[in-house]
């Protein structure tokens, strides 16, 4: 990408279009996540990702891209050009300083102490049950209680960059309906294995706690 941003582009669009195709064929919306581990770093990547974006929508493909980035700017342009953009905590204050943190997308870490005590630790990494999520030690009580306790750790967080997350709004990613509702309704929790990433997606989420792998 930084050597040959033009070719970098076309492979991208190439692998791009493939996907987009078989989601046509079924009738969905083909969602593009740009990066697995990473960050939207430069002008020139931006509009690789607005470019191919925009190329497959005139070219009549359902496709809708999100990223997550510790650079405040894109997350204009991200909003200007339809792009999902999503602001990690980890980002550098004079980055922070850019955005209004409590009027975007972001995502926040949950530190692995607020809630080590819901799950198994094995050598293999968190116990999982049979659907491949992250399995509570007690399976009643323990994603109610996890809740609460993630709830409470917000509201005495020292450094408050969330606000007005309520009880009501926190949901897990299976909790979220199908269809989208209105503009930062939700607020959601993502366990620390085997969940997905949906939350990023959805334009109805505003904040994304995720639990420190």
């Amino acid at each position: 990408m930084m050597n040959d941003p033009d070719r970098y582009q076309k492979r991208a669009y190439d692998d791009a279009e493939m996907y987009a195709f078989m989601a046509k064929r079924e009738n969905k919306i083909l969602k593009l996540r740009w990066n697995d581990a990473g960050d939207v770093f430069s002008n020139a990547y931006f509009e690789i990702i607005k470019n191919v974006t925009n190329q497959l929508l005139k070219n009549g493909y359902n496709v809708e891209s999100y990223a997550y980035t510790k650079v405040g700017k894109y997350v204009k342009l991200g909003d200007e050009s339809g792009i999902v953009m999503n602001f990690s905590s980890g980002a550098k204050s004079s980055e922070r300083n850019k955005v209004d943190i409590h009027n975007i997308k972001y995502s926040k870490i949950i530190k692995r102490d607020v809630y080590k005590d819901f799950f198994t630790l094995t050598g293999f990494g968190w116990e999982k049950d049979e659907t491949g999520r992250t399995k509570f030690k007690d399976h009643v009580n323990g994603r109610k209680d996890l809740k609460k306790r993630i709830y409470e750790h917000l509201k005495n967080d020292e450094v408050s960059d969330v606000k007005g997350v309520s009880y009501e709004s926190l949901k897990y990613t299976d909790e979220l309906p199908l269809q989208q509702g209105k503009k930062f309704e939700y607020n959601v929790i993502v366990l620390p294995a085997g969940d997905s990433d949906v939350s990023a997606q959805r334009r109805d989420v505003k904040y994304t706690f995720l639990l420190e792998h």
